[in-house]
């Protein structure tokens, strides 16, 4: 069995300890002896490259994982690797690019509701008290408005 697909007690295999510790040149190393070449023409080169431990479903301790959770600050630097940045890159246009703009129309949508709500919701005033004409508000409103703008006004900045 190769050394690379060793688990420590952990369960870690080296690259998901490089992964989780930030150790870029670890990381680099592994992902290019990972790496086959597919073709070569002059200075450009199409390589495929295993996803193996790097990326699983159902595993919560794949490499990525582990350098989003990882506390060094080395660790995001991992996230600019070739292959890494563009499985990244595609899990963002596939899956989350969708969803993104969904709970992004919907906060806009639900934003713009309460903005009109607001604005057009009803003062009530009380028996007593007369409106103005140029705006239209209470010259003597309930208790419960007085006691909000009067709590408003008392604070100071």
């Amino acid at each position: 069995e190769l050394l690379e697909t060793q688990s420590n007690k952990d369960g870690l295999t080296p690259l998901k300890l490089a992964a989780f510790v930030g150790n870029l040149e670890v990381f680099e190393y592994i992902m290019k002896q990972r790496r086959q070449v597919h073709w070569t023409y002059g200075p450009i080169t199409s390589c495929i490259y295993s996803l193996k431990d790097l990326d699983t479903h159902g595993d919560d301790a794949s490499a990525v994982e582990l350098i989003v959770q990882s506390k060094s600050p080395e660790a995001p630097r991992l996230l600019e690797v070739t292959p890494v940045r563009q499985l990244l890159q595609l899990k963002w246009q596939q899956f989350a690019l969708f969803y993104f703009f969904l709970w992004f129309l919907a906060y806009i949508m639900n934003m713009v509701l309460l903005t009109i709500v607001v604005l057009y919701r009803p003062v009530k005033c009380a028996a007593n008290s007369t409106i103005d004409a140029r705006d239209a508000s209470c010259q003597q409103c309930s208790p419960t408005i007085k006691r909000s703008v009067l709590d408003v006004g008392s604070y100071s900045v």
